[in-house]
């Protein structure tokens, strides 16, 4: 049995995109931009809000790996195989017999855990000898091909580069391992396991408040964030667990230093055992208000994609409501575009090169959020003008 992986500028002049589902290209600059799903805050209804999400179209999603801190990842995990289990039944109708064997999905395979550091998969024998024989040279997974989840691994986990692979593997068997299907060839089967799009260090440091396991008396002894970063590019390169890798909560100056870092190894020719890796995404706070623009520069300057999130305003506190959802100018650009405050938000963070991940539990605004994604003509609607009078709103 062998195993393979299925490895799937701040202003602009011209705003026409090209809508691939949930991506965006922008003409002027071939920047890449994309709308998810977060699903951070959910609470005990994450399940049914990410089946929610899934039903209207959603197809790319954002968790964390700390179940006790505001994500619930096995939930997202429950939710997708749900939802594209009963897909697959339900289409099982419309297939020949020969379709119908092609699929191979999870229940072909077993998870078999030899110790707490190492996890694989294998197929049965009875498995391996009945698929020599199958129709199709091109076996299917269950999941559609713009499937994308991405997750992230909690400061207090960057103790060794293998407790960082190892959850990297143990987060994507929870999140996609439904996914995996069992190719036969005449060697024998192998298994194609789908990958994380994108995996995060959620921080690069456990700091003070942050969450309980990072108090004085709890914080554990954590790599270097270079050294974690090192472990990250294993994931890729050798791991295949995630098609990209991330930093989130990064300071300007600490993703300088990755930069620095990976392009000095680059340079000396330190590519044994595995290949130096900038980091393909960076995911921040970033709003109207407060726009996180040194970073975002440094990103544009070095081809990193941003992710935003609270691009809706959630991180202001204090007791006059979202000062960017009810802001004059947003307001008047609703009603204008007749769209809601939210889209009116995220279209400017699209226009500004800036991937989204808006969560919410309603299913109202679910069905508006999905609108980005859906629609043909309305993914994109704000005009140069607005965009400039968005940019008015930043303090920063």
């Amino acid at each position: 049995l062998s195993t393979t992986y299925n490895t799937q500028n701040s202003s602009m002049t011209n705003h026409t995109i090209t809508n691939y589902g949930s991506t965006f290209t922008f003409n002027n600059t071939g920047t890449r931009t994309t709308v998810g799903f977060g699903t951070a805050g959910l609470g005990n209804r994450g399940y049914e809000v990410l089946i929610d999400a899934l039903k209207a179209g959603f197809r790319r999603f954002d968790t964390a790996e700390e179940s006790d801190y505001w994500y619930d990842q096995d939930a997202v995990g429950s939710a997708l195989q749900s939802f594209f289990v009963e897909e697959q039944l339900n289409e099982s109708n419309k297939r020949t017999d020969e379709e119908e064997n092609c699929i191979m999905t999870a229940y072909d395979i077993s998870l078999v855990e030899d110790d707490v550091d190492d996890i694989y998969l294998e197929a049965s024998q009875q498995n391996d000898n009945d698929r020599k024989s199958l129709p199709c040279s091109t076996p299917k997974s269950i999941c559609p091909s713009n499937l994308s989840v991405s997750t992230k691994i909690p400061p207090w986990e960057l103790t060794s580069t293998s407790n960082i692979r190892n959850r990297a593997k143990r987060s994507r068997q929870i999140l996609l391992g439904f996914c995996d299907h069992v190719q036969s060839s005449p060697t024998g089967n192998q298994i194609n396991r789908v990958p994380l799009d994108i995996y995060y260090i959620h921080a690069p440091t456990c700091w003070d408040g942050w969450h309980t396991r990072c108090h004085p008396s709890r914080k554990p002894s954590i790599l270097p964030l270079r050294e974690s970063w090192k472990a990250m590019e294993q994931i890729v390169s050798q791991d295949g667990s995630a098609k990209r890798i991330g930093l989130s909560n990064i300071s300007p100056e600490e993703l300088k230093d990755i930069i620095h870092f990976v392009k000095v190894r680059l340079e000396r020719g330190d590519i044994h055992p595995h290949r130096p890796r900038l980091p393909d995404v960076v995911q921040a706070y970033a709003d109207p208000i407060y726009t996180n623009r040194a970073l975002r520069k440094i990103c544009e300057q070095h081809g990193i994609e941003f992710v935003s999130y609270s691009t809706l305003g959630t991180q202001h506190r204090g007791g006059n409501g979202n000062p960017v959802l009810n802001h004059d100018t947003v307001l008047r650009l609703s009603n204008k575009h007749e769209r809601s405050v939210a889209e009116v938000v995220l279209n400017w963070a699209l226009a500004r090169n800036m991937s989204v991940i808006p969560r919410s539990s309603n299913h109202h605004h679910i069905r508006q959020l999905a609108n980005m994604i859906n629609g043909e003509d309305v993914a994109y609607f704000l005009e140069e003008e607005d965009i400039v009078a968005m940019d008015a709103l930043s303090l920063n």
